[in-house]
């Protein structure tokens, strides 16, 4: 599943991804209604603009562009190639550690120019907040 903003919200959420009420319960915890929701023709997603989101729908087996409304979803698969080359980079992925090895691919895309600034800001707002406590 992916959105308009090219790389910021698109999620896949860890764990059942087959029941509708899964889906749309990722989409109000991730998602923020202004947000258009482009899919596939997947049926778990065929509510969702029933919830609030604007939704667009691509079939690819006619199209990978949708001729009517422009729609795709070649980014999100482009974001979920390059997730899975870096996990057979590190060897696999540890079932337990999934939704950490998503947040550091996040992070990673997120600064990719400045990370090492950035890794240190962090550092220093974890150890600030932590200092309060």
């Amino acid at each position: 599943m992916g959105d308009t903003p090219r790389w910021r919200c698109n999620i896949k959420e860890c764990g059942k991804k087959d029941k509708l009420q899964n889906v749309i319960k990722a989409l109000r915890r991730r998602v923020h209604k202004d947000i258009m929701i482009m899919s596939d023709m997947w049926k778990g997603y065929s509510r969702v603009e029933e919830s609030g989101y604007g939704h667009q729908q691509v079939n690819n087996k006619f199209n990978f562009v949708d001729p009517k409304t422009s729609a795709h979803i070649q980014n999100i698969k482009r974001v979920w190639k390059s997730v899975k080359e870096r996990n057979k980079g590190q060897c696999g992925t540890r079932r337990s550690m999934l939704k950490i090895y998503m947040f550091e691919f996040s992070w990673r895309k997120r600064n990719k120019r400045n990370a090492f600034k950035q890794i240190l800001a962090d550092i220093k707002d974890f150890y600030d907040y932590n200092m309060k406590i």
